[in-house]
């Protein structure tokens, strides 16, 4: 994790991201079911403009938040999910 990113966490400890200076939303997790949409709307809040994610649930996911698909490249682990990298449509 990037040592110049801001990072935040929730009062229970068990959801957060971060985010880069340049605006990339890294390390978003949730241990709670049904708070991954509050913990991306903190990550807009805090600046995140571009993420990346593994194909498959997510980027629909994310589509939800206005973030698009710019990039796909193939895993690094073959036969894995493809890597897609997103940004918000309206930046």
């Amino acid at each position: 994790m990037p040592d110049d990113a801001m990072y935040y966490l929730s009062e229970d400890l068990m959801s957060g991201f971060g985010v880069t200076p340049d605006g990339w939303a890294i390390g978003l997790f949730s241990r709670v079911k049904g708070r991954g949409p509050e913990m991306v709307a903190a990550a807009l809040r805090e600046g995140a403009h571009l993420l990346d994610c593994f194909d498959g649930f997510l980027p629909s996911y994310y589509e939800q938040f206005g973030f698009i698909e710019t990039e796909r490249v193939p895993n690094w682990t073959p036969g894995a999910p493809d890597v897609i990298f997103m940004k918000l449509a309206s930046v």
